[in-house]
């Protein structure tokens, strides 16, 4: 097992290399392990991205990176030239209809143009060059005149009289991608490393595994976006390969490169607190609710309940039919009201509760506003009924009434709503909040670079119970159905079963049938539920929770008497303690003694084992000698903190001298010996003729 400490170095025998070198290398391996062990390797600082211009470079900041090895390593500024896009050439041949319009795999794109092209003869855009674009006919090589491009669409001029031709069309292809920019440990040398991603209508990020097998240190990510107005970039610093724990020379702490700052450590208050400062937390336990001090909409500062509802599997849907005995002016077209006998209706107020459809098609959620009903009354002691806004806090609500759509419809028609929550007014531990957790709503575009080959398996970023009707799907709109539905349109996967879990119920799959037409360009919107528990279960719940925070608050209650006493008991002793702290803290930390990287130091600073190592000075000498005497006076005294050799001159007489040949370093010993610390006797058998002795004395400390 090799030693954990530093070699002892006695310079009385010579100075020598490798003790010393020994002892710096175990120091700087202290130095790297205590880096990695305390906080781990990454980003210290530094390395912010720009874009130069409109040129394809990207200038890099200094920075600081602690790697793998636990070395820090400081870089200078640097820069990346990307370069334009290597556009791809492609081929593709059509039989022009009637319509003399042509749908391409890809957007054309015109490297002359550094952009994606949108094209209205003699109106809007340029045409370009064809040796980047061309139509042209394949028997007759005629190229055809084009009258407009929309990236990927294209519309031949006269359809008519062009219909049924079998055309070619040449054209360039790039789209946008996300590039990676990383410091490799293996070449460091060839900092900054670039690595360029996949063309994609939709690029994501690329797997981080491989840059961790790769030695590369991820500093960032450059999304160069490519559209009608040119190439365009954004810069991306989430994912990288920033240090877990990192102090900068102010204190403040940052996790994962983010500051956690002394307005960020905060408590949980179990009273409400007088002066809640932002995001301070409240625990309401006679009402079960976690608050949290907030705006709300941009609105006041308010306590916002962080879990206020409870979910279960709930649906209540209501349609309203337009009145047949009522012209189109006297029928509703814009505000939808739930009747008052309507309580399975009514809902959470902002909690996606509402799902609204008009002639079957589903509306985005940016197209209406909910209807809430207030705690203020009229005059008349009737509740108002108004449009909700950020204005209203949530304790200034009673429940969700109904919506209002932007815009009126333009003639009266049927619409449908489904409600996921059920709220029922009161407090008490026999109501309870009713509703379904809306986990996650996104939009996918079908596109041949995500579903080659038209391939109709969909494939989630989130994971559902197969089985359990928790996924619904819309194509451009329009709600998909299926599970017991006369006609389905499309299926779950169902999950494969692995050695590990033979009996799987998550899935991140679905399929669209055959009988739906599908084709790229389209607009999928899938939305997943989770639903949880009975409302009688929750009751339980309740119950139990009611009685456990009671329990709580007794045990907190007495937890506090004894605390009491325990502080009067030691209060004398903890002040003296944080006395005895408070004065090694100011003596530890104060500053006005440290030395300065600017400051000379001098010789009053060292402390007296330092000096005693230092070199002072070089003394040099010579006394000459003859075989008559072997003892000579020296012109220093032989002292402890010295080095002294001794060496005897190049002898160019005709004899040879015995272990004397060429400026010879005598052995002490053998050779010599001092006498009284100032002088020096010699070997008798050393010297024969008369010579010259050397002395080089060596002494430290200052």
């Amino acid at each position: 097992m090799a030693n954990n400490f530093l070699n002892k170095i006695d310079f009385t025998k010579g100075v020598k290399a490798r003790p010393i070198n020994e002892n710096f290398e175990m120091v700087q391996d202290w130095i790297d392990q205590e880096r990695l062990q305390s906080a781990g390797w990454g980003i210290i600082s530094g390395f912010e991205f720009s874009r130069r211009g409109d040129e394809f470079i990207i200038d890099i900041t200094e920075g600081e990176l602690i790697n793998r090895a636990g070395h820090k390593i400081k870089l200078d500024p640097a820069f990346v030239n990307v370069g334009e896009p290597q556009a791809i050439q492609y081929f593709e041949k059509f039989t022009l209809d009637a319509t003399g319009e042509i749908t391409l795999r890809f957007p054309v794109y015109a490297p002359s143009q550094l952009k994606q092209v949108v094209y209205i003869a003699g109106v809007q855009g340029e045409l370009p060059d064809t040796k980047e674009f061309r139509v042209y006919d394949l028997e007759t090589q005629e190229i055809l005149q084009i009258a407009s491009i929309n990236k990927q669409t294209i519309h031949i001029v006269d359809p008519e009289g062009n219909e049924g031709r079998k055309v070619g069309i040449v054209y360039n292809y790039a789209s946008s991608h996300i590039d990676t920019i990383v410091y490799n440990e293996k070449t460091p040398e060839l900092y900054p490393k670039y690595h360029y991603g996949i063309f994609s209508a939709s690029p994501a990020f690329p797997d981080l595994n491989q840059f961790e097998e790769q030695g590369d240190i991820i500093l960032g990510w450059a999304y160069w976006m490519i559209d009608e107005n040119g190439i365009s970039v954004k810069f991306f610093y989430d994912n990288k390969n920033t240090r877990p724990i990192y102090v900068d020379k102010h204190g403040n702490i940052y996790l994962y490169g983010k500051l956690y700052s002394k307005t960020q450590r905060k408590f949980i208050y179990f009273v409400e607190p007088t002066n809640p400062e932002p995001n301070d937390l409240w625990y309401d336990s006679d009402s079960n609710i976690l608050y949290i001090w907030r705006q709300f909409n941009g609105g006041d500062y308010q306590w916002v309940p962080v879990n206020e509802h409870s979910t279960m599997d709930l649906h209540e849907t209501k349609l309203f039919i337009p009145d047949e005995n009522l012209t189109d002016e006297e029928n509703e077209k814009q505000t939808f009201i739930f009747d008052e006998q309507d309580t399975n209706m009514f809902f959470l107020p902002r909690s996606n509760s509402l799902d609204v459809y008009i002639d079957q098609g589903y509306i985005m959620k940016d197209q209406y506003v909910e209807m809430v009903m207030l705690k203020e009354q009229d005059r008349n002691g009737n509740h108002l009924i108004v449009s909700d806004s950020p204005k209203y806090k949530l304790s200034d609500i009673i429940k969700g009434v109904g919506f209002k759509l932007n815009y009126a419809l333009n003639e009266p028609t049927v619409v449908q709503v489904n409600v996921r929550h059920t709220i029922k007014k009161g407090k008490e531990s026999g109501v309870f909040q009713r509703a379904a957790v809306f986990v996650e709503e996104k939009r996918i575009i079908y596109n041949e670079d995500s579903y080659p080959n038209n391939t109709r398996i969909i494939k989630l970023p989130t994971t559902y119970e197969y089985g359990k009707q928790q996924l619904e799907v819309f194509l451009n709109g329009m709600k998909l159905h299926s599970g017991s539905s006369d006609e389905v349109d499309f299926s779950e996967v169902l999950p494969v079963p692995t050695e590990d879990n033979p009996n799987p119920t998550l899935t991140n799959k679905f399929i669209i049938n055959n009988n739906i037409n599908l084709k790229y360009g389209d607009r999928i919107i899938y939305r997943i539920s989770h639903y949880v528990w009975s409302y009688e279960q929750l009751e339980s719940i309740v119950t139990n929770a009611q009685e456990g925070i009671k329990e709580t608050k007794d045990l907190i209650t007495n937890v506090d008497k004894k605390y009491s006493r325990i502080v009067d008991t030691f209060d004398p002793a903890l002040q003296s303690i944080q006395n005895i702290i408070t004065d090694l803290k100011e003596s530890t930390l104060n500053t006005d003694n440290f030395v300065k990287k600017t400051d000379k130091i001098t010789k009053d600073m060292l402390d007296d084992s330092v000096k005693h190592g230092l070199y002072k000075e070089l003394k040099q000498y010579e006394i000459t000698v003859d075989p008559t005497n072997t003892i000579y006076p020296l012109q220093h005294t032989i002292q402890q903190d010295q080095m002294s050799f001794v060496l005897l001159d190049q002898y160019t007489g005709n004899n040879k001298i015995d272990n004397a040949n060429i400026s010879t370093i005598l052995n002490y010993g053998t050779d010599y010996v001092y006498i009284d610390n100032n002088k020096i006797k010699l070997s008798a058998g050393l010297i024969r003729n008369t010579r010259k002795l050397k002395f080089m004395v060596i002494s430290f400390g200052v």
